[in-house]
């Protein structure tokens, strides 16, 4: 029945003699704890579910974590893991600093590889309270492997340990006593012009051999900004500017097919020998799969470098690294595999070694924009 206002009223239900009054049916048609009538108890007749259920085989399970505390638990880890990146990313940041750039204005004197005592680091101010197993820590999990760290004597011998570096064999003095070896540490490379000039290159990297006749082609690929490929353009070639050597990272190329029959092992060399002049060495114009790999070379360059979401050195130049080897021009790979050269007369490596030039991000070919004459 309903009142004059609009609200029904409530239903008095009278409970059956034949039912407990743990059961009988209230107000609102379920039972006086306000479950439905049929709900389970499991014996519990207080009127609250008890906190273990039972599967089918009715072998009891324990209930589940709270969730709000396991999600609180896993914020907390999620922020301690960002924490760990983000000071490791900032004492690469500095160690990066120092030894590629600051040594000699630190008061440090590398040796001719490079490596300077970890121990003189840390007495830097800049790495007040930096401990020897946090430096050991970024150097192991470094991504792109940025330095060495070795076991030795201050002037050299030893063993490497997190980088790939083996230590010149030191000095000794008749009748002097041994000395300890410690640990040392270099930048694998990224050195500016004035500490490169107290290290050396041959100590440092390890000279490039050029690839032997019918192997394929040894590639490098350079990421630049369009302003600096423009000045690359309207000069003669690529120039190491402030730091000590041109960088290259290697592209990588699946070998040629096998040539079949002796025309056409004519016909490739041929090829080959007249790309060769050009300093092409007989490669294909950049394809899909090709831009793909080169978007990923440049995105890792720098750590992919960005401005309002777009890659900053999206300009790719593919230059022919063993041709231009094999033509007098010296080559260095870097422990972590980067290539590097001074180029040739002046520190230029000539427009002529430039296979092509792709801006990764459209995807256009540029390399008509080094010849603006038309002419090579």
């Amino acid at each position: 029945m309903v009142h004059d206002g609009g609200v029904p009223a409530l239903i008095r239900v009278t409970p059956s003699p034949s039912l407990p009054p743990e059961v009988a049916v209230g107000a609102n048609g379920g039972g006086a704890d306000g479950r439905p009538p049929n709900a389970q108890t499991c014996g519990h007749t207080d009127g609250h579910l008890p906190n273990v259920t039972a599967d089918r085989g009715g072998a009891p399970r324990p209930p589940p974590p709270p969730v709000g505390a396991a999600a609180d638990a896993g914020r907390r880890r999620s922020r301690r893991r960002r924490n760990d990146d983000e000071e490791a990313a900032a004492l690469s940041r500095r160690l990066s600093r120092l030894l590629r750039h600051d040594l000699l204005d630190a008061g440090l004197t590398p040796a001719p590889d490079g490596f300077v005592p970890l121990a003189a680091v840390l007495r830097c101010r800049s790495f007040a309270g930096v401990s020897a197993d946090a430096v050991e820590r970024v150097v192991a999990t470094s991504e792109k492997q940025r330095f060495s760290l070795v076991s030795r004597v201050a002037n050299g011998g030893g063993g490497g340990r997190g980088g790939a570096a083996a230590g010149a064999p030191g000095a000794t003095v008749p009748g002097a006593a041994a000395a300890a070896p410690e640990l040392m540490i270099r930048a694998n490379q990224g050195f500016s012009a004035r500490v490169a000039a107290a290290l050396s290159a041959d100590a440092v990297y390890a000279r490039l051999t050029p690839p032997a006749a019918g192997q394929p082609p040894l590639l490098g690929v350079h990421a630049t900004t369009s302003s600096s490929f423009a000045r690359i353009a309207a000069d003669d070639g690529l120039r190491a500017m402030r730091r000590d050597a041109i960088h290259f990272s290697r592209l990588p190329l699946a070998p040629p097919p096998a040539a079949v029959g002796e025309a056409a092992a004519a016909a490739a060399a041929a090829t080959a020998s007249a790309a060769a002049a050009d300093g092409a060495a007989g490669v294909a114009p950049a394809d899909r799969t090709e831009l793909t790999v080169l978007r990923g070379i440049v995105a890792g360059v720098r750590s992919g470098r960005r401005r309002g979401g777009e890659l900053v050195d999206r300009v790719a130049i593919v230059v022919d690294v063993g041709a231009s080897a094999a033509a007098g021009i010296v080559w260095h790979v870097s422990s972590n595999g980067v290539l590097l050269t001074q180029g040739g007369v002046g520190g230029v490596l000539p427009k002529r070694w430039i296979v092509r030039v792709t801006d990764v991000v459209s995807g256009a070919d540029l390399s008509a924009d080094l010849w603006p004459a038309g002419g090579q």
